[in-house]
C-alpha cells in the first residue's frame, strides 16, 4: 500500500472517529438500552459491493451501538424499515432525466434518518458524510419528497376510516388526552427548534 492511500485511510478513519466520538458526547445524557452483541472484525469491503458505502464504515468502527446512535433505530429495526419500503424506494429514486446520484437509496434513507434525528445545519451533517453541502441537501430533500407518498398512504389513508370523529365520538375517544384542546378556536403553535 502506498504512503498517500494509507495517509488517505487513516485521514478517513480519523474522520469518522471524530464524528463517532462527537456523537457519544452529544448522547452521554442519553440512557441507551443497548443489547449487547459480540464484536465481529472488521473486513474489507469494496466499494462497489455493498449497498452502504456511506453507512460502512460507520457500523465497522462503532460497531451497532452506531448506527443506534446516529439514527435512533437498531440495525435491525433500521432494516426492516427498508424491508417495507425498498420496492417503493428502487422504483422512484435515481430515475428520469437528469444526472444520477452517485449516492446509493439505502445510503440516502440512512442520511435522510441521521438528518430527521441530528437535526442541525446542512453543512454540519453533509461534513459526517465527506459530501458536498449541495449534494447532501439534494439527496435528502429528493429523498423525502419522494418518499412522502408512500408515507402518506400508509400512515394516513389507510387509517383514515379508523379515526373518523364519527368512530371517536362513540367510543368516548374524543379530546380524552387533552380536554383543554376542546377551547382551542385560533391558536398558532410556535416552533421549537
Amino acid at each position: 500500500m502506498s504512503r498517500q492511500t494509507a495517509r488517505g485511510s487513516q485521514a478517513a478513519r480519523d474522520h469518522v472517529e471524530r464524528i463517532l466520538s462527537e456523537l457519544h458526547e452529544r448522547n452521554i445524557e442519553r440512557e441507551l438500552d443497548i443489547i449487547q452483541y459480540s464484536n465481529v472484525a472488521p473486513h474489507e469491503i469494496d466499494d462497489e459491493s455493498t449497498d452502504t458505502p456511506l453507512m460502512d464504515p460507520f457500523r465497522e468502527l462503532g460497531g451497532l451501538s452506531a448506527i443506534k446512535d446516529m439514527t435512533n433505530f437498531s440495525l435491525q429495526k433500521f432494516n426492516t424499515l427498508w424491508l417495507s419500503l425498498r420496492e417503493h424506494v428502487l422504483a422512484y429514486y435515481n430515475v428520469g432525466r437528469g444526472k444520477r446520484s452517485d449516492v446509493k437509496p439505502k445510503d440516502a434513507f440512512f442520511m435522510t434518518l441521521v438528518m430527521l434525528k441530528e437535526g442541525g445545519t446542512w453543512d454540519s451533517n453533509a461534513k459526517r458524510f465527506k459530501l458536498a453541502t449541495t449534494t447532501f441537501t439534494d439527496v435528502v430533500t429528493k429523498f423525502i419528497r419522494m418518499l412522502s407518498p408512500r408515507v402518506y398512504v400508509d400512515l394516513v389513508e389507510e387509517r383514515c376510516d379508523e379515526a373518523t370523529m364519527r368512530n371517536a365520538r362513540t367510543r368516548g375517544t374524543t379530546f380524552s388526552h387533552s380536554p383543554s384542546a376542546l377551547y382551542a378556536v385560533d391558536v398558532t403553535f410556535q416552533q421549537s427548534w
